[in-house]
């Protein structure tokens, strides 16, 4: 049997580049088989597995709720729901440590830090957050 279609966000309905499709068992064991979505969202993928009703397709892409359907279902547009606790508020709190070799550390953190806030900010409620020193 063979899937196809397009992963998207349910809400934008803009495309997921890279969403992962696994094939799992009934019991809910992966199989090992899956294929990756396109730069589009657009999958194909054909496998025997997809011919037992009992086994499952799950769809993930990082910050959404992982969607399990079975192989019937799993064809045509596949919205995916964002997760809502990707991001709530963040608060990071630094102090000056005059003359501390350790102070080079305590920046890079908040610098690696405020970078990950950047690439998950779009997911999340908060749209704002200030940094104090």
């Amino acid at each position: 049997m063979t899937i196809q279609g397009q992963v998207t966000d349910y809400k934008t309905t803009e495309p997921l580049p890279g969403a992962s499709i696994t094939i799992f068992d009934k019991n809910g064991q992966s199989t090992g088989q899956g294929a990756a979505c396109a730069a589009d969202g657009t999958f194909n993928l054909t496998s025997d597995l997809l011919d037992n009703p009992l086994n499952r397709v799950c769809f993930s892409f990082v910050g959404y709720l992982d969607t399990r359907l079975s192989p019937a279902n799993a064809n045509g547009e596949i919205g995916m729901v964002p997760k809502g606790d990707v991001l709530g508020t963040v608060v990071i709190t630094a102090r000056r440590m005059a003359k501390n070799p350790n102070a080079i550390a305590i920046v890079v953190t908040i610098a690696i830090a405020l970078v990950l806030i950047a690439l998950v900010s779009k997911y999340s409620k908060v749209k704002t957050w200030s940094v104090g020193m």
